[in-house]
């Protein structure tokens, strides 16, 4: 190991020049080793994500053999269901931070709609409708109600005008059958980061309705997610606190801390999110 490449605090090695490392690169089996990264959006938004290595935790885990479960049988199913349901989940809330999204319309039906195939013709019809009149950008999700009645939710960003919008929505469902709700939580603490939550989670609330492969959100294209990038990688942590620690001085330092967002997940992920420091029309 380079000297130049670690700046040594105590028991704790942080990596500066993470070109060539990897984590589980180091033979201390009883150390838990953490990589940061951020994620850094247009109008200045920000996700720091720490993820723990634990290589004596990966080898209780690999050298646990598990029973065998054949491709299709219903535990291999649920597990695809669930890592999909959360890739699709990210995904949502990525999509919603990276286009800026600052309203959520909701499009519903007065009929009973339990279609899912017509409904999700229906938006189909609505969204190319509404390309033909304004640069529609959008992230949508359908929700089903609890009589089993479809509906969607769809971020978009920037003032829409409500009659154009209901008009067209009921010209596809029929005049006496559609209507549209929307919502603007820009103005209030933390408005963007629950809107980016609050659509994301129809994603897992509606996973069993789902098929395996089945879309379970759409999107406008040209909305270019931005990549994450490593920002250290800690070889010898003594616990979660000097992590959470180095995540809270990048967040004030390059974020903005006053529209702060975090979760950790009490094993090997700690999660936290600013908010915009500007807003990018």
């Amino acid at each position: 190991m380079r000297e130049d490449t670690i700046a040594k605090t105590d028991d704790v090695s942080k990596v500066i020049d993470t070109g060539h490392r990897e984590p589980g690169s180091y033979f201390n089996a009883f150390s838990e080793e953490w990589e940061i990264r951020k994620r850094v959006f247009a109008d200045g938004q920000m996700e720091i994500v720490a993820k723990k290595y634990d290589r004596y935790e990966g080898v209780l885990q690999f050298g646990s053999p598990s029973p065998h479960t054949k491709r299709g049988e219903a535990e291999d199913r649920e597990n695809s269901i669930r890592c999909a349901t959360e890739r699709a989940k990210q995904r949502v809330r990525l999509l919603c931070k990276t286009m800026g999204a600052d309203r959520m319309l909701t499009l519903t039906y007065r009929e009973n709609m339990t279609d899912r195939v017509r409904a999700k013709r229906d938006f189909d019809r609505f969204r190319r409708a509404m390309s033909k009149h304004r640069s529609f950008k959008y992230v949508c999700t359908m929700e089903q109600q609890e009589r089993g009645a479809w509906h969607f939710h769809i971020a978009v960003k920037g003032r829409l005008v409500y009659q154009l919008v209901r008009s067209i929505w009921r010209k596809v469902v029929g005049q006496d059958n559609g209507t549209i709700h929307v919502s603007n939580p820009y103005g209030r603490r933390g408005g963007q980061h629950k809107l980016a939550a609050y659509l994301s989670k129809y994603i897992t609330k509606n996973a069993a309705l789902f098929e395996l492969n089945e879309k379970r959100y759409w999107c406008s294209k040209g909305i270019d997610v931005p990549e994450p990038e490593r920002v250290a990688y800690y070889a010898h942590a003594k616990d979660v606190a000097e992590i959470m620690a180095e995540c809270l001085t990048l967040a004030n330092r390059e974020g903005n801390p006053l529209d702060l967002q975090a979760y950790y997940d009490k094993h090997s992920m700690f999660w936290m999110a600013t908010g915009p420091l500007c807003r990018v029309e």
